[in-house]
Formats: structure tokens, C-alpha cells, sequence
């Protein structure tokens, strides 16, 4: 008796909320309807598609013919088209009670567009919590696509993760199919021949045995030549169809045929380059990257707020603020990509701006749970985070005028990594209105590279003491020192947080407890983050004494008194400040692996305002925004 496998080789296409236009109608050009094609032309074979919630959104909007496409080849029984969460949302680190939300919107979706409905869950980043199976079993979905990864942690052989198996939580059950971790990387990177051998490799007599290859879509035309993805898919799509041992299917058609095998349980897990870069748990993501838990902690909070005031519109923003990609590190450049991380604060403001109702507040919490203080102004028109035991900046900055949604603060901090050798990590995070001592001999390049050694006070790290919360006002201060030629000399620094309308004001106090030392320079620092366009728009200017510069250029100017930064669209932010100082404007760049390789991604705007320190010191900024340049 000849052996026999079932084969089932699923695509997964997908694009996130803030992908850049350009991207995106490269990706659809080289790889995705090139892919369409291919599935039509083997029409006699079956394949498993998972189209992502926002590349879905995107196809509908500029697409509509992708979307044809794709129905026409899911009603000949080409494919077989696969659910998902509505914003490619990793579903454990996402509030329990809108987890439901995500597979209706989805499903809901997939209605729409093909008519048709979803049996089985592509699991985002195939993170899996044993706890989902309720979620999922009460969505009426029938089976998950896992790894065989979580297979083996569950400490079952890997011979036995090819076949599917019903998985139970708290008598709720959902099926289980397991991707196969080896081909994945044979796919496409080896022989057509050498991953169709490794397909019939694993053949059995009863002939009841999944192989399951999953795929990003990318890899056939994106992250390798076009033609030659083709070319290879042509040729292992042709050993398969000449192989009457192998019958290709979908999921479904396994399960319909040969049903499951028993009953397992599956531990926390995701695939296993997901577990080494998170270092065994996802959610360790958020003890790496601040910004990843501020992310994570805003689209919690924003929950909470929907709670009071919910509506379809709101929540349908929520959800796209869950969309994955922007939370983590790999391969990929997920959050170091400015705007993938402005897409999650755009969407999640807009829900908070929808759900907003009544007078402003300020509350006095820990936010980012780290088990202290954090106060947070939140305004009609504006949001003002402050983190007192972080130098008393400000992280967060929320415009909430509508379509104009954005946080000023989404700068990302430069970190440690493996694949780094040439760049310093940012020894604090870039936010709002941190304090430096320098000498009068460093430099701006020096600063904003991280030269070692430079700031010669304690005030950057500060724990600074909360005097005063009343109404739309914070009153911050610290008992500070710096050290010269191994003396240590002391000041107090005040600072006091205002918001009025659309204006922030910040007024600064310093009292140099010791005598002059020439030679020192104040400097208050504010790093920015304007709306970078997702089209063909202009890159964004900022102006100082009516030179208009790139966001990309860097500018160093005496006396200067204000600074204006084309912040969304055309709505700008003027920051005025007295008395006048000495100014370093610098464009902030990360180094982070992409699918690419190591590229330079731009992630912000520091300024710099330098004072010579004295024995007393008054500082005052307004941060007023506009409609017109002034």
C-alpha cells in the first residue's frame, strides 16, 4: 500500500493600520495579485488565505478589485478563506471583554466583502493563551491554526502534532491544527524539490496525516525577486499536482475527512522565533520597551473609557488601535516604525475623543503600573501625561480635534539590541521638557549621539516631588546637584504644567543654591513627534526666525524665542519660550532590523533650549497649536 499526506499551505497576507501608501501598492503590484493569479491557474489544487482585518480595510478603500478577485476564486473552491481578529490584534494582550469584539468585527467583514462565512482563526503572531478557547468556541469558530511549537511545550512528540486534536477550557472545546515549523523555512528559501521531498517525507500508510505550511505572502515578490518567487512556487505547485500520494487541502477538508484525533492541552506559547525575541513571553515586550507598555497602557485606559460610552463608532476605532504590529520587536521593525506607532494613537485618540464626554480631569495614578505616580491632564481638546519619577516630563501629548488626532510624544528611545554595534542607546527616554546641566564645550551632535559623560547634574533621572494638583494645573519640584571638577553644588528646580484649551503652559523656577560657575549651560529638553503623511504628502517643516527647515535637518541658533513644527496636516504647534536662548534643533534616528536588514528609521525631534546657568533662572514656554503659520 503506497503512503499517503495530506497537504495544506496556507497564505497569510496582511499590511497594518499606518502602513505607508507607497509600501502598500509595491507589496499588491509584486506580490499579491501576482499570487491571485497563481491560484487560478492551479485551480485544481486548494489553498488556505488569510487576508488581515487592515489590509482588508485597505483592499476595500483603494482596491476593490483585489477584493473581486479574491471572491471569485473563494466561490469556485480554490481557496479557502480564513478568519482572523479585525485589526490583527494579539488577543491576550487585549482587554477579556473586547476579545469577542475582534472575531465578530472580523467575521462581520468577511461577510461583507465575500458573502461567505469563516470556520477557521488565524491566530495573530500565533500567540495562544489556554484561556482563548472560551473567546473563540463562543464565536462559533471550529478550528485554530497553531504551531507545532506549542505542540512540543505541551510535552507531546513532534510525529503526533500532524494531525488535529480538540483542545478544552472549562468544558468549552475548539479544534487545533498544527503548522509545521521546519518547512517554514525551507519555504521558499530551499529547492522546490528539496521542501516537496520533506512533504513526502512524512506520509503515512492510513494516509491521515496534515502537513500544514503557513506563509507570510511577502516572501513570493516582496522579500525576493518576483520572478523568481513565481517561478518556485510554479515548480513545487507542479510536483505536488504530478504526486497522486499528496492531496493538497484546506483545513477544512481535513477536518471534515479525517476529524481529530483526541484531546490535548496547549500551554502559553507562540512559534519559536517569537519565543526567543520576547524571551519566552510576549508581554515581555512591555518590560523592554517603554513605549510599548505606554502604547499598551493607553489602549487599556481608553477601554476603560469606552466602558462608560460605548458606540460602534468608537469601538471600531478601539479595535484598529490593537493592531499588532506596532507592539513588538523581531524581524520586523514593528515599533521602532514611527508610523505604525502613530496609527495605534491616532485611532485609540480618536475612540477617547468619541467616547470624551463632560469636563476635563486630572488624576494622579500609577498609568504604566510600574508602581508609581504618574498624572495625567486629560482636556477637551488635549491630553498631557506627566511622569514625576522620570525627570517630571511629559510622555504623552494627545491632540483630540477631530481628524487632527495625534501624541506629539510618539518618539521612540534608541535601545541596546543584539544585531548593534555602532549605536548608543538612549540612557533615558526622549519626552517633553527634561532637564540637563552641560558644559559650554559639548556639542549638539555630542548630545543627541549620546556621548558619555555629558550631563553633569542628576536632574535628567529625577524623582521629582508632586507639590500641587489643582484643576488643569501640576506643581513639580527637586532638590538637584551636579558635580564639577569633583565638587558637588546644589539647586531646586520648580516647574509648573498648565493646560488652557488648546495651549500648555510650562513655567520653570531654578534656584542655584551655590555660587556662579561660569561655564555651565541649562538645558531643557523637548523631543516631538509630528504626523508623518501615510501618502504622497510633503514631509513636514518646522521654522525658526523664518528659516523653514525639513524635519530631517538639523539647525543651531543664538537668541532664538520660538519654534514652529508643522505638527498634523495643517494644524501646527508654536512654541514660545522667554527669555531667548541658544537653540539645537536635531532629527532623532534608530537603527533597527527590518525583513531588510539593518536599516536607519527616523523617529522624532529634539530641541534643546540652552540657558546659562546662573544663580537664579526663570523660564516660561507656551506650546499653543494653530491652523496657519504664523
Amino acid at each position: 500500500m503506497s503512503e499517503l499526506i495530506n497537504l495544506a499551505f496556507i497564505f497569510h497576507f496582511h499590511q497594518p493600520h499606518g502602513q505607508l501608501k507607497y509600501v502598500f501598492e509595491n507589496i499588491l503590484k509584486k506580490c499579491y495579485f501576482r499570487l491571485l493569479k497563481l491560484f487560478e491557474e492551479f485551480e485544481n489544487l486548494r489553498f488556505g488565505v488569510h487576508i488581515s482585518g487592515p489590509l482588508l480595510e485597505m483592499l476595500k478603500s483603494e482596491h476593490r478589485e483585489f477584493i473581486d478577485d479574491t471572491k471569485h476564486l473563494a466561490q469556485a473552491g480554490t481557496i479557502e478563506l480564513i478568519g482572523g481578529s479585525f485589526s490583527e490584534a494579539i488577543l491576550p494582550i487585549i482587554p477579556w471583554r473586547y476579545i469577542p469584539d475582534q472575531i465578530r468585527y472580523f467575521q462581520r467583514l468577511i461577510s461583507e466583502l465575500f458573502g461567505c462565512k469563516v470556520r477557521g482563526f488565524w491566530l495573530p503572531e500565533r500567540v495562544w493563551e489556554p484561556y482563548l478557547v472560551k473567546f473563540l468556541s463562543s464565536q462559533q469558530v471550529d478550528y485554530v491554526i497553531l504551531d507545532d511549537q506549542h505542540f512540543l511545550l505541551s510535552g507531546r512528540k513532534r510525529e503526533d502534532s500532524l494531525y488535529a486534536y480538540t483542545i478544552e477550557e472549562d468544558g468549552r472545546t475548539i479544534k487545533a491544527v498544527f503548522a509545521d515549523t521546519k518547512i517554514r523555512y525551507l519555504v521558499p528559501w530551499h529547492s522546490p524539490k528539496e521542501a516537496f521531498n520533506y512533504v513526502k517525507s512524512k506520509s503515512s500508510e492510513n494516509g491521515d496525516r496534515l502537513l500544514l505550511i503557513v506563509s507570510d505572502a511577502e516572501k513570493f515578490g516582496e522579500w525576493t525577486s518576483p520572478d523568481w518567487a513565481e517561478k518556485w512556487l510554479r515548480e513545487f505547485f507542479s510536483y505536488v499536482l504530478s504526486d497522486s500520494s499528496i492531496a493538497m487541502v484546506t483545513p477544512s477538508d481535513y477536518l471534515d475527512e479525517h476529524g481529530v484525533r483526541g484531546l490535548t492541552y496547549i500551554p502559553s506559547a507562540s512559534y519559536d522565533k517569537m519565543l526567543e525575541w520576547s524571551g519566552g513571553y510576549f508581554k515581555n515586550f512591555f518590560l523592554k520597551y517603554v513605549e510599548a507598555n505606554l502604547m499598551h497602557k493607553k489602549m487599556l485606559r481608553v477601554g476603560k473609557l469606552l466602558e462608560e460610552n460605548l458606540s460602534d463608532e468608537a469601538l471600531t476605532f478601539y479595535l484598529r488601535g490593537q493592531c499588532n504590529d506596532a507592539y513588538w520587536h523581531g524581524l520586523f521593525g514593528g515599533i521602532y516604525l514611527m508610523n505604525l506607532r502613530q496609527a495605534v494613537y491616532e485611532n485609540l485618540i480618536k475612540a477617547e475623543r468619541i467616547a470624551f464626554k463632560g469636563k476635563g480631569r486630572v488624576e494622579v495614578l500609577d498609568f504604566d503600573l510600574d508602581g508609581l505616580r504618574e498624572i495625567l491632564i486629560e482636556d477637551k481638546y488635549l491630553n498631557v501625561y506627566i511622569k514625576p519619577s522620570d525627570g517630571g516630563s511629559v510622555f504623552e501629548y494627545d491632540i483630540k480635534l477631530e481628524n487632527y488626532e495625534h501624541n506629539l510624544v510618539n518618539v521612540m528611545s534608541r535601545y541596546s539590541e543584539s544585531y548593534l554595534t555602532d549605536m548608543r542607546a538612549d540612557w533615558h527616554k526622549r519626552t517633553l521638557f527634561r532637564e540637563h546641566i552641560f558644559s559650554k564645550d559639548v556639542t549638539s551632535k555630542q548630545w543627541i549621539e549620546n556621548a558619555p559623560f555629558l550631563d553633569l547634574s542628576d536632574l535628567s533621572l529625577a524623582s521629582y516631588c508632586l507639590d500641587e494638583v489643582e484643576n488643569n494645573r501640576v506643581c513639580l519640584s527637586y532638590r538637584g546637584k551636579y558635580r564639577v571638577k569633583d565638587r558637588t553644588y546644589y539647586l531646586i528646580v520648580k516647574k509648573k504644567y498648565e493646560v488652557r484649551d488648546l495651549d500648555l503652559l510650562v513655567d520653570y523656577r531654578i534656584q542655584n543654591l551655590t555660587k556662579n560657575i561660569d561655564g555651565l549651560n541649562f538645558g531643557i529638553e523637548l523631543c516631538l513627534s509630528p504626523y508623518l503623511p501615510y501618502g504622497e504628502e510633503k514631509t513636514p517643516t518646522y521654522a525658526v526666525g523664518g528659516i523653514v527647515n525639513s524635519i530631517f535637518e538639523s539647525l543651531e541658533k543664538e537668541n532664538a524665542e520660538s519654534f514652529i513644527l508643522q505638527a498634523v496636516k495643517d494644524l501646527y504647534l508654536k512654541i514660545t519660550w522667554s527669555p531667548k536662548c541658544r537653540l539645537w534643533i536635531e532629527p532623532i534616528y534608530a537603527k533597527a532590523r527590518t525583513e531588510r536588514g539593518v536599516v536607519v528609521i527616523p523617529e522624532g525631534l529634539a530641541l534643546m533650549t540652552m540657558y546659562q546657568l546662573v544663580d537664579n533662572l526663570d523660564v516660561t514656554f507656551k506650546l499653543s497649536l494653530m491652523e496657519k503659520r504664523d
